[in-house]
């Protein structure tokens, strides 16, 4: 069961004493069984008899609901497609896999940003956080790497497609896997994200990378363990 929120158009009174206005409903998507696209509505919408404000291309979608021997009908604010993309994005699971990339790319910062910056200063892709990350049943090497990460599109149109942030994260990182044409390598490394914020207009982003010295990142990846100290002196004699 999942409640999908919506602003319903109803009416009150009849005849030429009819008046609309909206308000806040949540749908049961276990019972809805039909919707379509209401046309009679946008025509009062044209005729200026509908609620203040609303645009003059507002669509509207009515929606047929079902419990057991009962049906009703409510019209909600929302084009056909719209509504349906919003049961379909409310009844995913939080965390489903998707096989699908964005394209994406690093924002350039120079070797003291955010701190300060000069004119002329060369630019790379991202900075190296310290040492090695522990792997867990793997014997690889892994190295964190701050990074600033800009898609094609803005973010709020793949959220508004239904996708979630972990979702967005996973096809990033998915298309910086994927090796350019006519190249062996990847230029990144192989990389996955340890954890990432969302910005107005870019994902902060902590990735790892098996490429410990890449030339694309400010810095280089120590052979230590992240977060362990790695013991100083000479090592003293068993008695």
């Amino acid at each position: 069961m999942s409640n999908v929120k919506l602003a319903e158009i109803y009416s009150i009174g009849n005849g030429s004493q009819k008046t609309y206005s909206i308000r806040q409903v949540y749908i049961n998507s276990d019972h809805v069984v039909c919707m379509r696209e209401d046309v009679a509505l946008k025509n009062v919408l044209a005729e200026g008899r509908l609620v203040d404000g609303l645009d003059k291309r507002q669509d509207f979608t009515r929606i047929t609901l079902s419990n057991n021997s009962m049906q009703q009908e409510i019209l909600v604010i929302g084009a056909i497609d719209e509504i349906y993309n919003k049961f379909h994005a409310e009844t995913k699971k939080p965390f489903e896999r998707i096989e699908m990339e964005i394209e994406c790319y690093f924002k350039e910062f120079g070797p003291y940003e955010p701190a300060f910056s000069y004119e002329n200063q060369k630019m790379k892709l991202g900075r190296y956080e310290g040492g090695m990350v522990p792997s867990i049943n793997s014997g690889d090497k892994k190295w964190s790497v701050a990074v600033s990460v800009a898609t094609k599109l803005p973010i709020k149109e793949y959220l508004s497609q239904g996708l979630t942030e972990e979702q967005i994260v996973e096809a990033c990182v998915a298309f910086l896997n994927k090796k350019p044409y006519r190249t062996r390598k990847l230029p990144y490394g192989e990389v996955a994200c340890r954890h990432f914020i969302f910005k107005e207009d870019n994902i902060s982003m902590s990735l790892m990378t098996n490429d410990r010295n890449n030339k694309h990142f400010w810095g280089r990846g120590s052979i230590n363990t992240l977060g362990i100290q790695k013991k100083r002196g000479r090592p003293r004699k068993n008695k």
